[in-house]
């Protein structure tokens, strides 16, 4: 019987994306993108300049102002922007959800706990319905999280990513990530904004 090592190495060097987007107090908003190896360690770093629609833009938009934002006008390029490619990105905001691709997969993340608005209509396309996993550290290093991934995404693909989340999570917090990455966005913004950006 014959062991394939090339496997088991491949499962060992995960790149995963960390994306956000951050609402300024000053109406603005940012993204970032980090890139970390399976240990969390940084391996790239990606923001967006600051995003200010006017009100007449707030306005027309209405509801699809965020989904933009953070869909076209932030995520994408973020990812297409990138030197390291992740084999998965996790999202702390579900608009970033339709930039999921199965080359890619795009998760949810959040606490459990965590406030999430609830659609009550029925006629949702079952194909399209999200589905949504607690996971819970064996060791209990850190408080459990909720992965919801994107609607029509095929049971094996979803449990084969909630694996490879388990053993991520038991080398670092999965959230964790947001706070650095959201941390740099603030920086930046208040150095560009002192620079009369």
């Amino acid at each position: 019987m014959t062991v394939d090592n090339h496997n088991d190495e491949a499962e060992q060097s995960v790149k995963i994306g960390f994306l956000t987007v951050r609402h300024l107090e000053d109406g603005s908003y940012r993204a970032g993108l980090l890139v970390t190896d399976e240990t969390g360690k940084p391996l790239e770093l990606r923001a967006t300049g600051a995003l200010r629609p006017d009100p007449i833009q707030a306005l027309i938009y209405g509801d699809t102002l965020v989904p933009t934002i953070t869909e076209e006008l932030c995520g994408q390029p973020l990812i297409d922007s990138l030197r390291e490619q992740p084999d998965v990105i996790v999202a702390d905001h579900e608009a970033f959800l339709p930039l999921h691709n199965d080359d890619r997969p795009v998760v949810y993340i959040r606490r459990t706990g965590q406030e999430l608005e609830v659609d009550v209509d029925s006629d949702v396309d079952p194909q399209e319905r999200r589905s949504e996993e607690v996971l819970r550290p064996v060791a209990g290093r850190f408080e459990p999280v909720v992965l919801e991934f994107a609607g029509g995404m095929e049971d094996e693909a979803r449990q084969l990513l909630r694996s490879k989340f388990a053993r991520l999570f038991e080398a670092f917090d999965l959230v964790e990530p947001f706070d650095r990455v959201t941390k740099a966005l603030d920086m930046l913004h208040e150095q560009q904004s002192k620079k009369g950006e």
